[in-house]
């Protein structure tokens, strides 16, 4: 798992991981952009302790590439792959 991790950030006894992937946050965006806004969810109201991840973006035409839940029910891929396969698999 080790190569999948692109940065840790670590928090209050919660562990917020950015995995790598198609085009993940450099470390730059997030340390100017999403450690900011973690800092503001923990302000506002922190959610348990644990770990946390955060996978890569993928491209928007790509099923294979986006989170299942992300993807609207019977959409169906360029490349003929269907929701429903891809959340199977």
């Amino acid at each position: 798992m080790d190569g999948a991790i692109s940065q840790i950030i670590e928090r209050d006894g919660r562990r917020f991981t950015f995995l790598r992937g198609y085009a993940e946050a450099s470390s730059a965006e997030i340390e100017s952009v999403l450690e900011p806004v973690i800092d503001m969810v923990l302000a506002l109201g922190a959610p348990p302790k644990g770990d946390y991840y955060f996978a890569r973006c993928g491209a928007a035409e790509s099923l294979v590439q986006t989170p299942v839940h992300d993807v609207p029910e019977g959409a169906v891929c360029a490349c003929g792959s269907t929701a429903e396969k891809e959340q199977e698999v």
